[in-house]
């Protein structure tokens, strides 16, 4: 008779079975042991993501030159001393919107108008009261005063937009002080004279002309200030106080940035007349899409600019920074 084969033994499985389970558990326990020791390495930890860490300037407002320090200080400034002069920087320092601008902001639309006041330097009270109304006011600020630097401050706080109102030789014959630009002036003058307007204007982002309809209708004025313009990366304003001016031809030549006045808003000490000046601003702004008026640091010019507040909202008329319409 043949004999009958044996079969393996049950148990012997079972065994084999079970050693596999342990080895594959302790497989598995040690790709998750290293798995948190790596996670919690602090130089290997996730770190969240950073969004918006760099924010790229307009062609106007990059990181300009500092401004060579004077000899001595400010003749309109004899009592303090004169601070390190700063690199310009943008009105809105790090694009950031201040906590103290007006929550009421008016629409934005396809008309836009920007509001520029002048004279600044003078009345830190009424200043404040400006800078207290809902729309983005430009603020103007005459060099060389002993408000000048405060101002420039107050309104960047503000998160208005700051320009240096530099003061230029009229066809009149009025009185001028030495930070006025006059047609005599050597570049060499006329350099020293801006650097000094803007160590007392902080953080101007720009340039217009107060009075200066002699000075610009100079050509070689013009270019002689354009020159300096260009070095610290600003923008012009011509106050059109000529309609021969070369301003903005001597700014082209150069590549520099040139916007025009269209209205003066307050030639009348009349708020009811302020208004009726916006009207005429808003009708250039239908027309062009753009339009600049210039105001001055005036009782009448703020209540007339209270009063034209409603009708901007109703025209769908937007209110920005004079470099928005660059």
């Amino acid at each position: 008779m043949k004999r009958r084969k044996k079969g393996k033994p049950a148990s012997n499985k079972i065994l084999k079975g079970f050693l596999f389970f342990i080895i594959f558990s302790f497989f598995v326990f040690a790709l998750y042991v290293l798995q948190r020791a790596f996670l919690s390495s602090p130089s290997q930890a996730r770190k969240p993501p950073q969004l918006f860490t760099q924010r790229f300037p307009s062609p106007h407002r990059s990181t300009r030159p500092p401004l060579p320090s004077p000899s001595q200080p400010p003749e309109s400034l004899p009592s303090q001393p004169e601070e390190k002069a700063p690199t310009f920087i943008p009105s809105h320092p790090e694009g950031k919107t201040p906590t103290s601008i007006p929550s009421h902001t008016l629409p934005s639309s396809a008309y836009r108008v920007a509001i520029v006041i002048d004279d600044v330097g003078y009345d830190i009270p009424l200043l404040q009261e400006f800078l207290q109304l809902e729309i983005p006011l430009t603020i103007s600020i005459l060099p060389n005063l002993p408000n000048s630097k405060k101002s420039a401050r107050l309104a960047s706080k503000a998160g208005r937009e700051v320009i240096l109102h530099m003061p230029m030789q009229p066809e009149k014959n009025l009185p001028m002080d030495s930070s006025f630009i006059t047609v005599d002036l050597s570049s060499e003058e006329i350099e020293k004279r801006i650097e000094k307007a803007l160590r007392s204007v902080p953080g101007a982002a720009g340039m217009s002309n107060h009075m200066g309809s002699l000075a610009t209708q100079d050509r070689r004025v013009m270019d002689a200030v354009m020159s300096i313009i260009a070095k610290y990366n600003l923008f012009f304003l011509d106050s059109l106080t000529s309609p021969k001016s070369v301003a903005c031809e001597s700014a082209r030549a150069r590549g520099i940035p040139c916007l025009k006045r269209d209205v003066f808003l307050d030639n009348l000490d009349d708020a009811n007349y302020v208004f009726e000046q916006v009207k005429k601003l808003v009708a250039i702004a239908k027309r062009k899409k753009k339009a600049i008026g210039i105001g001055h640091l005036k009782e009448t010019t703020l209540e007339g600019l209270k009063l034209a507040i409603p009708y901007l909202e109703e025209e769908q008329i937007e209110v920005v920074p004079l470099s928005d319409l660059l």
